[in-house]
């Protein structure tokens, strides 16, 4: 027999004749030791098969006192639930009493044979306890899966956390005002860690980057991708600081440098951005899009448009061409940028009709952070979980 159904065996109130006898026609299955009484039954891990001798009703209220003492080690009503112990109990009657038979079944033994049917044809028991093995051993694997499993998910799930804690203490502060332009975003991840990200950054006293980064993926991966972009921006500020690169006051340049380092990593993750730069004393938004989607909305006292841009996601290719473009700031203006999983909350239709809904509802309402969120999850049961990572994002003038 092969070693996947081995187990110990127990053989238990038989003679010395009988035992040796069942011995050698359990050799092959497994390693057997002899219990002299029912009261030297033992219930192991180990243990897989028991054959115990019955010759009188005396004999089946032993086994039950055993069998009763041992019920907390064998749920039968449900193997996987809590116990690691699986075995089976096979019971040879000294005589075909109808009886006794009955009487052993019902005291918990899974099967019965006659001793003196075994001595002409011993296959249908030796196939009962093959197959008696086997699904003991089926069983005790699906426990030790489920263990493995549960104790993968215990470290998944921790990995998540730590993941958003870092992810939350490195993002920056939801309502800032700064330099006389207000910044406020919400970010809900669809997992414990998101893959979008957000950054506002004040280089001085009159300049201001900002982006809103979406991480293909979800989950602990793309939230530590978002680790890198704030490790990058953070080096970028720096060294402007020091005289030494001014990457960062381009919003096309900053962009590049996440492409360059993002794809020589070589992790298979790209993102998509809109990264902008607001100057106060030049009164223009300068912004790069990195494959971006929906474009940002710009609200102003005389319209209500998607700005105009285009460029390929960061992450793919080194060679990726991006662009940037340059706008005048109105006095009163309102700028709302969004992740993709915005559109995926929005009622079924094309995509075209949900960015028009979108663009409608901002042309007719007085815009807020609150009271866009609204319109967006007006349709949706958070505690029900977020098809996507939802990131939004306001700036305006103060």
């Amino acid at each position: 027999m092969s070693s996947d159904v081995s187990g110990l065996i127990q053989i238990v109130n038989f003679s010395g004749s009988s035992q040796a006898w069942l011995q050698s026609v359990l050799a092959c299955y497994g390693k057997s030791t002899i219990v002299g009484a029912f009261e030297e039954l033992t219930i192991l891990p180990t243990v897989r098969l028991n054959i115990v001798f019955i010759a009188d009703l005396s004999d089946i209220e032993r086994f039950e006192t055993i069998h009763m003492l041992y019920s907390d080690h064998n749920s039968q009503g449900d193997v996987l639930a809590d116990s690691p112990f699986c075995y089976e109990t096979l019971a040879i009657l000294d005589t075909e009493d109808a009886a006794l038979i009955l009487k052993s079944l019902r005291s918990g033994i899974d099967d019965v044979f006659i001793m003196s049917q075994l001595e002409t044809d011993v296959a249908p028991f030796t196939l009962r306890a093959l197959q008696a093995l086997r699904r003991c051993h089926l069983i005790s694997e699906g426990h030790e899966y489920r263990e493995s499993l549960e104790a993968t998910l215990k470290e998944l799930q921790d990995d998540q956390q730590a993941a958003y804690q870092l992810q939350k203490r490195i993002l920056p502060e939801t309502h800032q005002s700064i330099d006389g332009f207000q910044y406020d975003y919400a970010l809900l991840p669809s997992l414990v860690a998101s893959g979008d990200f957000v950054d506002i950054i004040p280089i001085d006293n009159h300049r201001t980057l900002f982006y809103v980064a979406d991480v293909s993926g979800h989950g602990t991966s793309s939230a530590l991708i978002t680790v890198l972009l704030k490790n990058l921006t953070f080096r970028l500020l720096r060294n402007h600081r020091r005289d030494s690169s001014h990457d960062i006051l381009s919003p096309l340049s900053t962009v590049q440098r996440m492409n360059i380092d993002l794809c020589a990593l070589e992790l298979d993750k790209h993102l998509t951005i809109f990264c902008g730069l607001i100057d106060s004393q030049s009164n223009r938004l300068t912004y790069t899009v990195g494959g971006h989607h929906p474009m940002p909305i710009l609200k102003t006292k005389s319209s209500t448009r998607f700005l105009e841009g285009k460029g390929m996601p960061v992450g793919l290719l080194p060679s990726a061409h991006f662009e940037e473009y340059s706008i005048t700031i109105d006095d009163v203006f309102s700028l709302t940028i969004m992740s993709d999983g915005v559109l995926e909350l929005l009622p079924e239709g094309t995509i075209e009709k949900k960015e028009s809904d979108i663009l409608n509802w901002v042309k007719a309402h007085y815009l807020t952070l609150d009271a866009f969120s609204e319109f967006v999850f007006e349709e949706t049961d958070i505690e029900n979980g977020l098809p996507d990572d939802i990131t939004i994002m306001s700036v305006s003038r103060v």
